[in-house]
């Protein structure tokens, strides 16, 4: 979490670009902000792939925006992307 759009797209690129994999990379943020972020990314050559492993807005839609709300959907999507790759490695 940065202090907004212009400082999560440079990390966002590094860390989708990079050699280091990462399963799950999350951002903070709206719809709106979420749509912004794949198209620049895109046009920065994300590749599609890494694209799918970015999950913006983070948590599971529990349908309101109080924090302890938003802190458990972050927990209970983490959780589901750990059991779910888990699975596939079976």
């Amino acid at each position: 979490m940065t202090q907004g759009h212009k400082t999560d797209r440079p990390i966002l690129l590094r860390a989708l670009t990079s050699t280091g994999k990462f399963p799950y990379l999350g951002c903070i943020g709206s719809d709106a902000k979420a749509t912004v972020l794949r198209q620049e990314l895109a046009a920065d050559r994300v590749p599609p792939t890494a694209l799918d492993k970015l999950f913006c807005p983070i948590g599971l839609d529990f349908g309101t925006n109080h924090p302890h709300e938003i802190a458990l959907s972050i927990a209970a999507q983490l959780v589901s992307e750990r059991d779910r790759l888990a699975a596939q490695s079976v």
